[in-house]
């Protein structure tokens, strides 16, 4: 339990590295910040992609690969003052653990807060499991980011109870 709580910190300390860089750079670029977390919505209708990293059920850890599909269900979300937009997401693929295959699953909403054209944080909320000889179902609850590297993909990295991975996500 101990290990995986350092893993975790640790990339939560990344994320907020790379996170607090870029804002650094984009203030000696002389960018105005009080533009950040305006705007007009995405035009994007969903996005599609794949993930990889670790997964892990109770006290076994195991190498994860899911494939990710969303769908917009708001595009100006629940607060008004911000560009944020709601959507509906299921998370599908395999765990490969020292015991056993699991197949894993998660349906969630993922509420996407767009800072500016390149960093999109997001919270995910829902539900998840797996079924490896027996069915499981908890709740899901994670936080995540994409980097905007053309209007068309992003990079993305996400982090909740039972998954730590990163991928990429293709635009619908």
């Amino acid at each position: 339990m101990k290990k995986r709580t350092w893993i975790l910190v640790a990339w939560l300390a990344l994320g907020a590295s790379v996170g607090l860089n870029a804002s650094f750079a984009r203030a000696e670029e002389g960018q105005n910040a009080a533009e950040d977390w305006k705007g007009a919505p995405p035009t994007l209708k969903g996005d599609f992609g794949a993930l990889v990293g670790l997964g892990w059920a109770g006290n076994d850890g195991r190498f994860a690969i899911l494939g990710s599909a969303a769908w917009k269900v708001l595009d100006d979300g629940f607060i008004q003052d911000i560009n944020d937009q709601v959507y509906i997401e299921t998370e599908l693929g395999v765990g490969f653990g020292s015991a056993s295959t699991r197949f894993i699953y998660s349906v969630h909403g993922r509420w996407d807060f767009v800072k500016n054209a390149e960093w999109t944080p997001f919270a995910i909320g829902g539900l998840s499991g797996g079924v490896d000889g027996s069915f499981n179902l908890s709740p899901r609850f994670g936080i995540g980011a994409f980097w905007n590297v053309s209007p068309q993909w992003t990079l993305r990295g996400e982090v909740s109870h039972d998954l730590m991975v990163a991928g990429v996500s293709f635009a619908l």
